[in-house]
């Protein structure tokens, strides 16, 4: 299937006034983000609800005379659902440069993991199994920056939002079925939440392995690490371009004071970054130092407390069942540090509320403080009440 190219303003505006007009809207983006630190916006596919023409165009952001308003006013029309896949990035994108979330939001791929398609089932996958048709051959490891787009790498865009019409009114009827739409409410809203998208440069630390750090060198891990953060979103460059995990690291653990020490380290010694960033660097140092130890950032006890393995793995054994039972991916109900913090106490978790708690969490919680047990019956799990039957929790393996 062909498409337009939309390159004007004009036509974008034509398009987004019939697109105002339909119940939904499917979206998808192409961009590239390998040099620069946040993405860059190369293609931009829109498609709506067949019988109106052209019901699916193609949007050149890079043209020279396009303005992109239009379509970030129709994102947030509250009247149109708009319908992605995995639509985190695009999302980010949308946000960057028009300060805008589409809203109401619908994503594919998460309402495919209360519908029996297993964790973060692929596009292609699910256009075959609710279409019986097949994506063309995959464009991905293409440059999206190239002027004029091939033919293939057009198809490739095009039926990535076309299919995706159908994909969306099967999943709506399978959770019309299954009665699990209102179970998606709270997945689309953290997956809309600006704070997800702009990062708290003094939090960037946390996304650092720093297991077994103390609490001083932490507080410089904190420094460098907000330090590098803004940098990259100054400049739109990688962080790695600006320093790297492991050179970090080692800066902070050797306390790095001066430009002479800077050139000793094993993985910050290029004389032109040094000569560009040293000055900055040594700052945040310096103000890592001079943190007073109350203001200390700490790793929480709790995340790093041993637990139990045969514990863990009885918590796994409840989760893969009910998964089986209900057909929702376990990932989506709960991951592996969801089950240690329930081992370790934690009620406050996402595991316990909503339907997560009535699907999973509360006999979960029953599991740990040993109200239920497990049994193996006719080659199935099934949880049996202590507290109505009494005896001893046992688990039995039949082989």
């Amino acid at each position: 299937m062909t498409a337009p190219i939309l390159t004007t303003t004009a036509a974008l505006e034509a398009f987004c006034d019939r697109a105002a007009r339909a119940a939904f809207i499917t979206l998808d983006t192409e961009f590239v983000r390998e040099k620069t630190y946040r993405p860059v916006l190369c293609l931009l596919q829109m498609a709506l609800p067949t019988g109106t023409e052209p019901d699916a165009v193609l949007v050149d952001p890079l043209a020279g005379d396009i303005d992109l308003k239009c379509f970030f006013a129709l994102m947030t029309n509250p009247g149109i659902v708009k319908v992605v896949h995995a639509g985190g990035q695009d999302i980010e994108i949308f946000w960057h440069l028009g300060k805008c979330i589409p809203n109401p939001l619908f994503d594919t791929q998460i309402a495919a993991m209360v519908c029996g398609f297993g964790y973060q089932a692929s596009y292609a996958s699910l256009v075959e199994a609710l279409t019986d048709q097949s994506m063309p051959g995959s464009a991905t490891i293409t440059n999206w920056q190239q002027r004029p787009l091939t033919e293939r790498q057009m198809h490739y865009a095009v039926a990535d939002v076309t299919h995706l019409r159908a994909v969306y009114t099967r999943l709506l009827e399978m959770l019309e079925t299954n009665g699990r739409r209102s179970w998606l409410d709270e997945e689309f809203s953290r997956l809309a939440n600006p704070s997800n998208i702009e990062q708290d440069p003094m939090t960037a630390w946390k996304k650092l392995k720093v297991n077994r750090t103390k609490p001083a060198v932490l507080a410089i891990v904190r420094e460098l690490a907000a330090m590098r953060e803004r940098m990259a979103a100054e400049q739109n460059r990688p962080r790695k371009h600006i320093m790297a995990d492991h050179a970090l690291m080692e800066i902070a653990q050797h306390q790095t004071r001066n430009p002479a020490d800077l050139r000793k380290t094993r993985f910050y010694n290029n004389k032109g970054k040094i000569n560009r960033y040293g000055p900055a660097i040594l700052a945040a140092v310096r103000r890592g130092l001079e943190c007073p130890p109350e203001l200390y950032p700490r790793l929480s006890r709790r995340s790093t407390r041993p637990v139990s393995k045969a514990a863990l793995e009885l918590l796994r054994i409840l989760l893969a069942a009910k998964a089986e039972e209900h057909g929702v991916a376990e990932q989506h109900i709960a991951t592996a540090d969801d089950l240690k913090s329930l081992i370790r106490g934690d009620i406050n978790g996402s595991v316990m509320r909503g339907w997560r708690h009535d699907l999973f969490g509360r006999d979960a919680s029953r599991l740990c403080q040993g109200k239920i047990a497990l049994v193996i019956d006719g080659g199935s799990v099934r949880i049996v009440d202590r507290e109505q039957g009494g005896g001893q929790a046992v688990m039995h393996m039949m082989i």
